[in-house]
């Protein structure tokens, strides 16, 4: 990831988040057509 934009290039785990301190956050996904997302863990 960089400037908070992922590069989808295959099927397989993107880690999105890297957590420095604990705070309240927003995250927001756009996927592409064709991008499809299926499972998402927090914590």
């Amino acid at each position: 990831m960089r400037d908070g934009v992922a590069t989808v290039r295959g099927q397989r785990l993107y880690g999105l988040v890297k957590r420095e301190a604990l705070a309240e956050r927003v995250l927001t996904l756009r996927l592409d057509p064709g991008v499809s997302g299926f499972a998402f863990t927090f914590g």
